[in-house]
């Protein structure tokens, strides 16, 4: 019992911070929520082995099914053959011969991209292998919660435990958003909010993921109404006046947690609680079941509707509902977004770009939104598609089918655990809804709490006919025999939480770090060599060759970023500026490089094709080609006039462009 109490808390607390942290989107809050999970799945196998049960439930279709989708993320981010990849991911291939410097070090004989790719070189189908790992390790930790909560919720008392402390966080939630709306203090905690300040976010910053967040837990706390309802209805004498009070208290709970569903103006968050209330209850309906649960839903959804269907209550409403077809069309509308990742995703029709790259890859294929800063394709499926492909996309569906269809059939329940089953289906399909237009499952506080509801879910749906957590015949196994699965959840947790540790960047990050604190010296120097030293008919050949050597030093960390994420425009901005600067001091040591112009041009134009609605991209293209005019030829000039002028246009207020467009006068 020790051990199931241990592993009840520990999966309790991670359920209640969660959301406090922003929904836990910092790096740090992220992985430690993960080492959570993963230590629970670890906890977890010692607790399944005192109990007399196999290490793992191997037969469990949820354990199959997601072991499967993570090894094929784990597979993506395997490198391949050329052969291989050209198989299964073409695209992937073609980008990185075009984006990724060919050679692993680079040399005074030749800047990277000079060397052709060796025809045994492997390259994984990932676009950014780190990125796909982090997301693999996150997905398997959301497995590890919910295979712990179908454990758990086998046993009455740990089940009620997970509720109310859903149902409270959502509680907490509410009051605290609504306390924000009100006052107009608008802070989460010490944080100044700086966006969506006229609505109701709680300690979310999007509304959206607040929405989503409290569509989840209002049902459950419709649920604990309903059951309180229920018991109402057969008490007797004081005790019944008692549980009236309870009843009372429950439902000006719930309303109070759809007050904030209001408050944040979220109309998918709106639409989608409503449409998975009508849908549940009309196969309740149709059942002739849960009247209890439907009548505590029409009871808060009706008072609702009438606090907020009054005046200027209602207007605000309807004005944000009025937006949505202009919304829909804008430029960076979700038409148009959807658009983009249709596009991207037909790119890598089979394996996809890989788990997690969304936010490196989509940059490239944008076509409209100039200026506008867009990582996620505001809609979970679509965001799928885009990074699994077909192969990914139909072992998610393949194995949500095997789960629900091996389903046992139910022969009857009790009455008020039937509600928090049918308060977990209603959440579960409110953010599946609502998943059509956001990203609320890249919320890790959301994405867990969703995994943690379909264990409840799935354990109601099951019980009577299987309890997994059910202790065997033969009596406690030794904890000894699950040290394997316990080393293996806690080797992923450590490797959860080593990205925050290196301050939650990725590995190319840190590469393109080193370069920049190798650059920036060596470049300062040769910038105050040059200046110092202008009127020199014969400058120092030695001096040359030693600030040449310092940029190749950050040129070849650069070239180990770019092999790690090789879609990454400001990384081969950066490039460019290496290997203008490396000209620079080639030619100081009196070895001018016919190639120069060529080579940090092209540079430049995989930077600027890689992220062609990056204002901030174009203007340090723009303030680096003015910058170099003079040294231009005519044909890098032609090609360096338009780039200048549309970053002037995307940024007219660039007073460094302004002034570099100045100084050049006459000589354009």
């Amino acid at each position: 019992m020790a051990t199931q109490r241990a592993l009840l808390a520990l999966l309790l607390v991670l359920l209640a911070v969660a959301p406090l942290a922003f929904g836990s989107v910092q790096p740090w809050p992220r992985a430690a929520l993960a080492t959570g999970c993963l230590l629970a799945g670890a906890l977890w196998t010692v607790w399944r082995a005192r109990r007399g049960l196999t290490m793992l439930p191997w037969k469990d279709p949820i354990l199959l099914a997601g072991t499967v989708f993570a090894l094929f993320g784990a597979a993506q981010a395997v490198p391949l053959p050329r052969a291989l990849l050209a198989a299964v991911s073409p695209r992937a291939l073609e980008l990185r011969d075009r984006y990724e410097p060919k050679s692993p070090a680079v040399t005074r004989a030749g800047i990277a991209g000079g060397v052709e790719v060796a025809e045994g070189e492997r390259r994984p189908a990932s676009l950014y292998p780190w990125a796909t790992r982090r997301s693999t390790l996150w997905f398997l930790a959301c497995l590890a919660a919910l295979l712990v909560t179908v454990d758990l919720a086998a046993f009455e008392p740990a089940r009620q435990a997970i509720i109310v402390t859903l149902a409270g966080s959502g509680v907490f939630q509410a009051i605290y958003g609504l306390a924000e709306y009100f006052s107009g203090h608008q802070h989460i905690f010490g944080y100044v909010k700086r966006y969506y300040t006229e609505v109701a976010t709680g300690t979310f910053i999007n509304r959206n993921h607040y929405a989503g967040y409290l569509e989840m837990t209002l049902p459950l706390t419709i649920a604990l109404a309903a059951m309180a309802i229920t018991r109402w209805r057969v008490a007797r004498g004081e005790e019944r006046g008692r549980r009236a009070f309870g009843v009372a208290v429950l439902l000006i709970v719930a309303l109070t947690m759809a007050t904030a569903l209001v408050c944040s103006r979220s109309r998918m968050g709106l639409a989608s609680m409503t449409l998975a209330v009508v849908g549940v209850g009309l196969l309740l309906g149709g059942r002739r079941r849960g009247r209890g649960y439907a009548a505590a839903a029409l009871i808060v959804g009706g008072a609702t509707f009438l606090v907020f269907s009054q005046g200027e209550a209602a207007s605000g409403l309807l004005d944000r509902f009025a937006l949505v077809f202009d919304e829909f069309r804008g430029a960076v509308g979700r038409g148009e977004i959807w658009s983009q990742t249709a596009a991207m995703t037909r790119a890598f029709p089979l394996v996809g770009a890989g788990l997690g790259t969304f936010p490196y890859v989509f940059p490239a294929f944008r076509t409209s939104g100039e200026g506008t800063f867009l990582d996620h394709a505001h809609s979970d499926y679509l965001e799928l598609a885009a990074e699994a492909g077909a192969v990914g996309c139909l072992i998610v569906l393949a194995g949500g089918l095997f789960v629900v269809l091996l389903l046992p059939r139910r022969t009857g329940a009790s009455e008020t655990h039937s509600h928090l089953g049918y308060a977990g289906l209603t959440a579960v399909a409110a953010l599946a809804i609502h998943s059509l237009t956001d990203f609320n499952l890249a919320i890790p506080s959301n994405a867990l709490t969703l995994a943690v509801l379909l264990g409840l879910t799935l354990r109601w749906a099951r019980t009577p006919a299987m309890v997994l957590a059910a202790p065997a015949a033969g009596g406690s196994r030794s904890p000894w025999r699950c040290a394997v699965p316990v080393a293996l959840f806690a080797a992923a947790a450590v490797a959860a939480v080593v990205p925050a540790i290196a301050g939650g960047d990725g590995d190319a990050e840190r590469w393109f770090r080193s370069a920049a604190q190798a650059s920036g010296p060596a470049i300062g120097d040769l910038q105050a060599f040059l200046s110092v030293h202008s009127g020199d008919r014969a400058p120092s050949a030695e001096t040359g060759h030693y600030l040449e050597s310092r940029i190749l030093r950050a040129i070849a960390a650069q070239t180990e970023g770019l092999r790690r994420e090789p879609l990454a425009s400001d990384a081969h901005l950066q490039m460019a500026r290496l290997a203008i600067a490396r000209c620079a001091a080639a030619s100081v040591a009196g070895d001018d490089r016919v190639d120069c112009q060529a080579v940090w041009m092209a540079e430049l134009r995989a930077a600027l094709d890689l992220a062609p609605m990056n204002n901030a991209v174009y203007g340090e293209a723009g303030r680096l080609l003015s910058g170099a005019w003079p040294i231009l030829d005519a044909a890098g000039r032609a090609e360096a006039t338009p780039i200048i002028e549309r970053a002037r246009v995307l940024d007219p207020t660039d007073r460094e462009l302004r002034a570099n467009l100045a100084a050049l006068g006459d000589a354009r």
